[in-house]
């Protein structure tokens, strides 16, 4: 804009300078225009013909025009000087507030530098706080861990008792959990309801043979689980049908959810259905988990989540089992048949805890994890000595995936006997050996893991000490970890003795 002011100033003051008179002549045959500034101009030759005056009266009609022009530009030339001022003055504006936005954004970015660094010290201090406080967290439960097994193993040398092992606080807040093994004949305080048929407390399968090998609680036959025996049920005829057998728990109060573990077993070419209900008041029951036909398989975990839909109100749980089995008296061969017998239905380990199962922890408190080809496991040490069967029990009442240990390979012995070494109190309480879940009661020198409820051979014989398993005295019939000085090797034991023991939970990473 600068540039087209001054141009026409140029050609304005050119103007206005002089008064010129243009002339013209024809030469060469052409018509030209001469001008002459600074004094009065005339053409230097006269036209010669007509067409040529033409031609100078033409040029002469195009400057007057000019000049008009030019006086219409003297008259718009101070509006446009205001123009060109005001565009100057708002460009000084303009750029006095860019200078003034500059100095506020270097400003920002050194505020935001200096903010990034403090926030990147004060998350530097953070993560060093945390560290440290987890470091510390581990260190009392360490302590808590040693002092809890060297008092123990004080009571135990002193041959101080302490009543009933009580669990360590692995649950928050309110959170209890109701346990139910089946070896008792007061089965908890379930109830049988009326029905066609009826739950026995059984040993090794029913008479049909066609359950469990063994109780799931110990793995072995010599504990009992809840389950149906066709047999013994049709002890009389009856008619073809569906038959059922219902038990049912105890009241359990009002939470905002339970969680409930079971393992049950379903084998036999008969089997029909197992239901839980959730009943409330006097209703008929609320199906909230169900399974139907031949599970192949001894022992499956169940599992049941309850929202407050159903627990907001007191509850009890029902366990139903069906069956199509009866017997009928055969005219022809002059005895009975039996029919659809081959239906076995069986219940061990009922777990009930008054909260969510997303609560419940895979691992006790202040167990010790080991890692191998993607399984972890769980170990937790325990210094109070106690039979093989009440250690059993002990290690079942620490979740539904808890069980007695069973040492499969040298690496995971390694792993246990350097944790026993490395602990003072365990290496002190050691000295009477630990427990794990070998067995080999009902099959002499046939040694097997029994934590699954589905025994499998003990194939790792080195782990053995020399010159063991020896069934000294004929009753030699549980695994211990058994000689410290020959880095725990096994020995078979006396299963009524007292030892401390390990417990094991694993899973698949």
């Amino acid at each position: 804009m600068e540039a087209l002011g001054l141009a026409l100033l140029i050609i304005v003051g050119t103007v206005n300078a002089v008064d010129f008179t243009p002339g013209c002549s024809f030469i060469g045959g052409q018509c030209m225009y001469t001008v002459q500034l600074g004094h009065q101009g005339q053409c230097d030759a006269q036209p010669v013909s007509g067409a040529d005056s033409q031609c100078c009266t033409s040029v002469q009609t195009d400057l007057a025009s000019l000049q008009k022009d030019v006086q219409t530009l003297k008259q718009q030339i101070p509006a446009l000087t205001d123009v060109l001022n005001k565009t100057r003055a708002d460009l000084n504006i303009s750029r006095a507030l860019a200078e003034s936005l500059q100095g506020e954004r270097d400003s920002l970015l050194e505020m935001l530098h200096r903010l990034e660094t403090e926030m990147n010290k004060t998350e530097s201090q953070n993560s060093h706080i945390l560290a440290l406080a987890r470091d510390e967290i581990a260190s009392l439960r360490r302590d808590l861990t040693n002092m809890t097994l060297a008092l123990r193993t004080c009571q135990a040398a002193l041959g101080v008792t302490t009543g009933q092992n009580v669990l360590p606080d692995s649950l928050s807040g309110d959170v209890h959990l109701s346990y139910c093994n089946f070896n008792s004949t007061d089965i908890c305080g379930y109830t049988k309801l009326s029905g066609t048929t009826s739950f026995y407390l059984l040993h090794t399968g029913s008479s049909t043979l066609t359950g469990p090998q063994v109780e799931h609680s110990a793995g072995i036959n010599t504990g009992t689980y809840l389950g149906l025996d066709i047999k013994n049920e049709l002890s009389t005829e009856r008619q073809p049908g569906l038959h059922t057998a219902i038990i049912e728990s105890s009241l359990y109060q009002p939470a905002n959810g339970y969680c409930i573990y079971f393992w049950y077993s379903m084998k036999g070419s008969d089997v029909r259905q197992l239901d839980v209900n959730i009943r409330i008041g006097g209703g008929t029951g609320y199906p909230v988990w169900s399974r139907s036909g031949d599970q192949k398989v001894d022992w499956l975990l169940g599992q049941v989540d309850l929202d407050s839909e159903y627990t907001s109100h007191p509850f009890k749980l029902d366990f139903v089992a069906t069956t199509n089995a009866y017997k009928s008296y055969n005219y022809n061969n002059r005895n009975y048949d039996f029919n659809y017998i081959n239906s076995d239905i069986g219940i061990d380990d009922v777990y009930v805890y008054n909260t969510s199962c997303a609560n419940i922890p895979r691992c006790p408190p202040m167990a010790v994890k080991h890692t191998l080809n993607n399984v972890t496991s769980c170990y937790t040490f325990h210094a109070t000595p106690m039979t093989w069967a009440e250690a059993y029990d002990f290690c079942r009442r620490e979740g539904p995936y808890s069980a007695l240990v069973s040492v499969e390979t040298e690496a995971e012995h390694i792993f246990l006997v350097n944790h026993i070494k490395q602990d003072t109190a365990l290496s002190v309480v050691g000295q009477n050996g630990f427990y794990t879940s070998g067995s080999d009661v009902g099959n002499e020198h046939s040694f097997k893991w029994t934590d699954t409820g589905i025994p499998r051979p003990v194939t790792w014989s080195a782990g053995w000490h020399a010159g063991q398993p020896n069934n000294v005295g004929g009753n030699q019939n549980c695994l211990l970890m058994q000689y410290p000085a020959d880095d725990y090797k096994w020995g078979d034991i006396e299963c009524d003795s007292k030892h401390p023991f390990i417990c094991e939970v694993y899973y698949q990473v």
